[in-house]
Parts: C-alpha cells; structure tokens; sequence
C-alpha cells in the first residue's frame, strides 16, 4: 500500500476549522444576520466588509463555552462587545 505523505502547511489551521457565530448588527447589504454561524476563513468569507468595516471581524466569536456570556456582553454598556457592536452599527447605519 502506497504512503500518502500529508503536508501541514496545506492543511487548514485549526483556527479555521472552528465555527465562529457573528454577535453584531445584522447588516442586509453584505448578507451577515445577527448569529450567523460561520465555518471557515472568515478573512476569506468577509474579506469585502471586513476591508470596509474593520472593527466587525472583533463580532465573530468561537463557539464555546464562553458563548453565551459574549452575546449578552453585546448588550452590556462598557464591555468590548458593545463598544464593537455599538461601532459597527454606527458605521452600517451612517455610512461611516
């Protein structure tokens, strides 16, 4: 039987394997709904917004153990959650 040899360099990194959830604003323009669940290079998925908007790369969140107290961090003035989420929304709703 022939030997695969298996290159890690052309393997996804563990990072982009993991599902992430966005917690910001839901922004109709780019087809990103508040807890969309995203799996992959989110750089890759939403490179265009991301170039546009910077700050809401911050909104995607590991799904983890973690992920409820970051989704009611959104909403919690003074948290970097929503100062992100508060940021982002500015810049989807004013154009900024």
């Amino acid at each position: 039987m022939a030997k695969v040899k298996v290159l890690e360099k052309n393997l996804p990194s563990k990072e982009e394997n993991l599902a992430k959830m966005y917690i910001g604003p839901s922004f109709e323009a780019m087809a990103l709904s508040h807890g969309a669940v995203v799996k992959g290079d989110i750089k890759e998925i939403y490179g265009r917004i991301i170039k546009k908007i910077p700050e809401i790369e911050k909104l995607f969140v590991k799904i983890d153990k973690d992920l409820s107290l970051k989704k009611s961090a959104v909403f919690q003035k003074g948290s970097t959650e929503n100062y992100f989420y508060n940021l982002v929304k500015e810049k989807i709703m004013g154009g900024k």
